[in-house]
């Protein structure tokens, strides 16, 4: 079996049990805990996590911008909406006090 094919789950504890036989139970666990479950290749290095982060860097500061221009359009809505409902608001209450002080 070449290096860069995965172990399967048969051979895995196969060796495993050899590893008992040879190194002890806890010895065996250790050294079997220390083997990834996929092949060598398919494992991300601290060069393979820099280098994706470089690349999505600049995606992630465009969304930044994005999300912060529309977080400012949605405020501004919320607050015109607001002042809108108050001053109409005001306006029925005024009416309603106008109302009130004429039939009175």
């Amino acid at each position: 079996m070449p290096a860069s094919d995965p172990i399967s789950e048969k051979v895995r504890w196969a060796l495993m049990r050899r590893l008992i036989e040879v190194l002890g139970e806890e010895e065996a666990e250790t050294l079997m805990e220390s083997l990834p479950p996929v092949v060598w290749t398919q494992i991300a290095t601290k060069d393979d996590v820099k280098a994706l982060e470089e690349r999505l860097r600049p995606e992630f500061t465009r969304l930044e911008g994005e999300f912060a221009l529309q977080l400012a359009r949605s405020t501004r809505t919320v607050v015109l909406s607001f002042v809108g409902v108050a001053v109409a608001m005001l306006g029925a209450m005024v009416a309603l006090a106008q109302t009130g002080a004429l039939a009175a």
